[in-house]
């Protein structure tokens, strides 16, 4: 089987997918691959047999996980003791931790509000691996997805063996005792403590880097430092990788052997230091590949008979361990792009010894790990950089050269000396920060990344396919320079990807969970048009004290509407309509035109604006966005779909809500009236001045308040259905009581975010279906 171990892994991922998703369609696919095994790689009977016999066993393994997938709590205990056996996590007044239950064998995923200074001192000083406290709260579960695409945390956590998540009301932090600690919990304990020690003494810039180059922690990381290298296509090297580890590796053997200790000897300490490293650095899937990988290595270096063993087959054992060990680490995007990345490097092998000098090299293993990557690029994170080759050639041999050896020499002559450390500690902050400079420079280059959505699973197979394909001819090309004749295979998926909308003559009205806010998609068929009205926006009350700000806190615009947009595969908004300044309804607009091309805003006029719509307007003419002042009477059409504004007047002179730009719109078929804000002064002025005003769907006012959406005004339009834009248990107590019996007394259809998620009408021609994320 020497050099044929690499087509045994498929049959274990087919196994697990037979288990987890459908065993029909995965059991014929793994057919029609021994069928493939026996006419084009003459396999024989006996390893056809063990590849149909892997397929089995993990088909077995992959039951045995699920049925290993349930709980012992019954979700109404308040008081648990909790054991820390990992890393927790603060950031400001936020504590988060996955802890084991003690005396359950299972975990719970633990939030804590700090409340005071003082404890957020003693989190951080005495809840370390292995620490045991009582914490008293509710149970819930792992909240569903609300919006299509979005990140499911229900799966993720389910996946990890974490059925609960727990709102600490109070931490007894009287009751933390350190426990004896395990292997496991000391060399936790080691890395929480090194990456404290990093973050305390290193420049801001410095103590970044080392923390995810030595311990493999992006916590310390500034997120739009993280995007500037995400969009630069060059995120990877922030983070320890396989290659990291191999050089590290050898380094290692190379120094024991100069040092006069034996080759056996060496083998049987890299033996224990690598699982002791894969703990240390947080064990990450290109970690724990690369330390199987190189186990697997140096166990055929100490067996008799001189055996060696080959690349592929190396990474396929590594691929079958791993996935026995842990089976629903298939679903894990890290796991997905270094072992589909390596299996793509490996099998390219003839291609990359082709290029021997070391720039052209560097150019072809990029080239080839991009493409690897693509299909699972777009599927995770919907977008994929076009300047990624250019940037990996100038970044990689500076961090695998130059930073990552520095930063492990600068890390441990501090701990012996912080003086002597002090010359390397401010070259390698200068280094560090012209790093981050230039991913700066690169990401802020115009289409540095290009979004196509998320592919369907059709597409996703096409992209396959033809990127195998690719390579397969690519490795038959005599001459490298004939690449251009084959390079199609890789433009039809993506030009057929990128042309989705247009060829599409579906549209949809999806009214996006933004929780306490509003937020409208409407895209016409065939990419006529694309308009949003609103982008939600996360409302904050008051200063927050220095040590309850948090690196990273939420905000609606990057952590919602931003990664939606993305997955439809969204490139530019044509209208943003701004309905009026409230921070729920504009808040998210920052980051939408950071992300996202608009190509023009209306927004009402008004005679004093607040803070946050002064920095969207400044915002706006920085991305150079044309600016309107929509007033009542303005309107555009496309194709069958029509949008007039028939407020706010000019004239009338209103508050804030009541100034809200009303739209009546005609989609799909049905008439629509968007309200905005707009609460019962302004609907009895819309009455009076349109008094044959319809809609067949109207969005409730003000999220359903009891100050909008009057008898009268729905007495007057008749609508079949109302959409209610809300937060899940909001402090408002949105939507009030009143305007649900007042819609429900009518036998009008209710469609509400705060309960079934985002909802969307999607439609053809004339005729259409709603339909909603959650039941």
């Amino acid at each position: 089987m020497k050099g044929k171990l690499i087509y045994l892994s498929p049959a274990s991922l087919l196994g697990l997918l037979a288990a987890f998703e459908n065993l029909f369609l995965f059991t014929s696919l793994m057919a029609a691959f021994s069928l493939f095994l026996v006419k084009r790689k003459n396999f024989r009977p006996p390893q056809i047999s063990a590849a149909c016999l892997l397929f089995v066993i993990f088909i077995a393994a992959g039951k045995m996980a699920v049925l290993q997938t349930e709980t012992s709590i019954n979700g109404h205990e308040k008081r648990f003791q909790f054991i820390f056996n990992q890393e927790t996590k603060v950031d400001g007044d936020l504590f988060q931790a996955n802890a084991e239950v003690s005396g359950r064998q299972e975990k719970i995923a633990l939030r804590y509000y700090i409340a005071a200074e003082q404890e957020q001192k003693f989190i951080l000083a005495n809840i370390t691996p292995g620490t045991k406290c009582t914490a008293y709260g509710e149970l819930s579960e792992p909240p569903l997805p609300t919006n299509l695409n979005a990140f499911n945390y229900r799966d993720f956590l389910n996946r990890k063996g974490i059925f609960w998540t727990f709102e600490a009301e109070k931490i007894d932090f009287q009751s933390c005792v350190r426990l004896k600690p395990t292997p496991l919990s000391f060399l936790q304990r080691i890395r929480q403590k090194g990456t404290a020690y990093i973050e305390k003494h290193f420049p801001e810039a410095t103590a970044q880097v080392s923390a995810a180059l030595i311990f493999g922690d992006r916590n310390l990381y500034n997120p739009d430092t993280l995007n500037n290298y995400q969009e630069a296509g060059v995120i990877h090297l922030l983070a320890i990788s396989g290659l990291h580890v191999a050089l590290l590796t050898g380094m290692i053997f190379i120094c024991g052997l100069r040092a006069g200790i034996t080759r056996e000897k060496m083998i049987t300490a890299l033996f224990v230091f690598l699982p002791v490293y894969a703990v240390l650095t947080g064990a990450s899937p290109s970690v724990n590949r690369s330390c199987l990988m190189l186990l697997i290595v140096l166990a055929t270096m100490k067996m008799k008979g001189n055996y060696k063993v080959a690349p592929a087959d190396a990474i396929s054992l590594a691929f079958i361990i791993y996935l026995a060990i842990s089976p629903f680490t298939i679903y894990n995007a890290g796991f997905q792009l270094s072992f589909f990345v390596s299996f793509f490097l490996v099998a390219s092998s003839r291609i990359l010894s082709r290029f021997r000098d070391p720039i052209t090299q560097l150019v072809a293993v990029s080239f080839v790990a991009q493409l690897g990557s693509l299909p699972i690029l777009l599927y995770h994170f919907y977008e994929f950089s076009l300047i990624s080759l250019f940037a990996n050639v100038l970044f990689v041999p500076f961090f695998s050269a130059i930073m990552l050896p520095l930063t492990l020499i600068v890390f441990i002559l501090h701990l012996l000396s912080a003086k002597l450390a002090a010359p390397l500690l401010f070259l390698l902050n200068l280094l560090i920060e012209t790093a981050d400079q230039l991913a700066n420079f690169l990401s802020s280059i115009p289409l540095a990344t290009f979004t196509l959505g998320r592919p369907s699973l059709l597409l996703l197979l096409f992209y396959l396919v033809a990127i195998f394909t690719f390579f397969f001819l690519w490795e038959k090309l005599s001459d490298r320079r004939q690449l251009s004749r084959i390079i199609w295979l890789i433009i039809i998926p993506l030009t057929v990807h990128g042309l989705y909308h247009y060829l599409s003559p579906t549209g949809e009205v999806t009214f996006i969970d933004v929780g306490q806010g509003d937020s409208t998609l409407i895209i016409l068929p065939n990419d006529r048009g694309t308009y949003l009205i609103d982008t939600g926006g996360t409302v904050r009350f008051g200063e927050t004290e220095k040590w309850r700000r948090r690196k990273e806190p939420f905000e609606v615009g990057r952590d919602v509407l931003v990664p939606f947009l993305k997955s439809k595969g969204i490139r530019q908004i044509d209208k943003l309509v701004l309905t009026h300044g409230d921070a729920d309804h504009i808040g998210g607009v920052l980051s939408l035109i950071e992300d996202i091309k608009v190509a023009e805003i209306l927004m009402p006029r008004a005679p004093d604006r607040a803070e946050l719509e002064r920095q969207v307007i400044a915002a706006a003419v920085k991305k150079k966005v044309s600016i309107k002042m929509a007033t009542e009477g303005m309107g555009w059409s496309k194709g069958t779909a029509a949008f007039q504004i028939i407020s706010p007047d000019p004239a009338a002179p209103f508050e804030r809500n009541n100034s809200s730009i009303v739209i009546r719109a005609h989609i799909g078929g049905l008439d629509w009236l968007f309200t905005g804000d707009l609460e019962a002064e302004g609907e009895e002025l819309l009455l009076r001045k349109y008094p044959d005003l319809h809609a067949d769907v109207l969005k409730a006012g003000h999220h359903g308040s009891k100050t909008s959406t009057s008898a009268p005004f729905i007495n007057q339009l008749q609508p079949k259905a109302a959409i209610i834009s809300a937060g899940r248990k909001n402090r408002f107590g949105h939507p009030h009581a009143e305007v649900v019996s007042r819609l429900e007394g009518r036998n009008i259809k209710i469609f509400r975010t705060d309960q079934q998620g985002a909802i969307t009408y999607t439609f053809r021609g004339n005729s259409g279906t709603f339909s909603s994320v959650l039941p």
